[in-house]
């Protein structure tokens, strides 16, 4: 899409769920139970739509989520302001990682990587404005941390290429994507470039 060529959908759009959600993100497809999860940031919730069944239901709303990634093991890893963790459906939490070299970790977008790595960014906002600025993680599975890039604004979604090669990374406060070279052996991220920037309107 490029200036005075505005991008034309094509198709219908309907509602398929009307949760009243203040802000509604991170939506997540699971092939295995064919259903969506999606959260709600500002009004703490986690739900799933059945499309087969044209059915919402409301998984969980005692803690606040904002990024999720589907667990080989069942349930979701998710990230928020406590850090990261393990939920099911019996709404049972286990804490994967709350701080890195002493700096509390909230996350606000995430994404499950090859070899079962999590990426996720965090963000320290309050009513204010940034109060600091975060980082990009890469957690192995068995719990080690790396800092993959810093200075981030207001960390957002995250998506892989379809080889796995290349990480997209989203900055809303820069308002950029920036891509991201990933090491298949180690992932490893390196070789930052700007995908696209967008201007302030």
């Amino acid at each position: 899409m490029s200036e005075g060529n505005p991008l034309v959908l094509r198709g219908s759009i309907e509602l398929a769920a009307d949760e009243q959600n203040l802000c509604g993100e991170a939506p997540l497809w699971d092939h295995r139970e064919q259903c969506l999860f999606w959260v709600d940031q500002d009004n703490p919730g986690l739900f799933k739509y059945l499309p087969g069944e044209n059915q919402v239901y409301t998984l969980d709303r005692s803690v606040q989520i904002s990024g999720i990634a589907l667990n080989r093991r069942g349930g979701l890893v998710a990230g928020g302001r406590d850090g990261l963790f393990t939920w099911d459906e019996g709404n049972t939490c286990r804490t994967i990682l709350d701080t890195h070299e002493g700096m509390p970790l909230v996350f606000n977008d995430l994404i499950a990587g090859p070899g079962g790595r999590i990426y996720g960014g965090t963000l320290y906002w309050d009513e204010s404005g940034m109060v600091k600025k975060g980082n990009l993680y890469r957690v192995e599975p068995d719990g080690t941390v790396e800092v993959e890039d810093e200075g981030m604004i207001l960390s957002n979604g995250l998506a892989f290429s379809p080889d796995n090669r290349t990480l997209y990374f989203s900055d809303s406060g820069r308002r950029s994507i920036f891509s991201y070279d990933v090491d298949p052996d180690s992932g490893c991220l390196s070789n930052r470039k700007t995908f696209t920037s967008f201007g302030e309107d």
